[in-house]
């Protein structure tokens, strides 16, 4: 789908969820292996950014109803690969990959439909995108960072985030528009219209 100023008008939107504590946060500390430019919390995308066809309130309204018709499930992360496109070096995701495929193929329809520049495969990124010659050593480091780690590797994804970039915001500026949670028509917390920075 072609992103020009009528598609875009809106905006543009993104939905996450965030590893919770305390897998969340030696993620994060792996994420420090590699050579990143800022530190967003380590998530996995549901949603990959798209222009809004409609009215931020409108698209907010359709996630919430798909998001209705599923029930949390576990996630596994298995182990470090590369895109081979991009060098970003990401960790793949084992158990809970046709639930998420799942719930993005029923989020990217309506008004929120779109063509996504890659295929949809649900991970956990590393890293940003990394020149040829750094990106065998990142992921050996992140190999080794990862296949040092003991502590349980998984978790129960249940809390969804709805992250919004308002029209001629800088690049990387989110905002957090909601939290929630799958299966409940409620909201878990709220972090209405806080400003972020964050990379999907």
């Amino acid at each position: 789908m072609k992103n020009n100023p009528e598609q875009s008008r809106w905006g543009s939107v993104a939905l996450v969820s965030y590893v919770p504590a305390p897998l969340g946060a030696t993620l994060d500390r792996l994420r420090h292996v590699t050579p990143i430019d800022s530190s967003p919390q380590a998530h996995v995308t549901l949603l990959p950014p798209r222009p809004l066809l409609a009215p931020v309130e409108v698209a907010s309204t359709a996630i919430q109803e798909v998001l209705k018709r599923f029930q949390p499930f576990q996630v596994q992360f298995s182990s470090i690969h590369r895109f081979p496109n991009t060098n970003v070096i990401y960790l793949d995701i084992a158990e809970g990959r046709s639930a998420l495929h799942a719930l993005h193929d029923s989020l990217n329809s309506g008004v929120l439909a779109h063509t996504e520049v890659f295929d949809y495969l649900p991970h956990l990124s590393l890293s940003f995108p990394l020149p040829e010659d750094l990106s065998e050593e990142v992921h050996q480091k992140a190999e080794a960072a990862w296949n040092e780690i003991t502590a349980p590797r998984g978790f129960q994804l249940e809390e969804t985030v709805l992250l919004w970039k308002s029209p001629g915001s800088e690049p990387g500026r989110w905002q957090r528009l909601w939290t929630r949670q799958l299966g409940i028509n409620a909201v878990a917390a709220s972090a209405a219209h806080s400003t972020v920075t964050h990379q999907t």
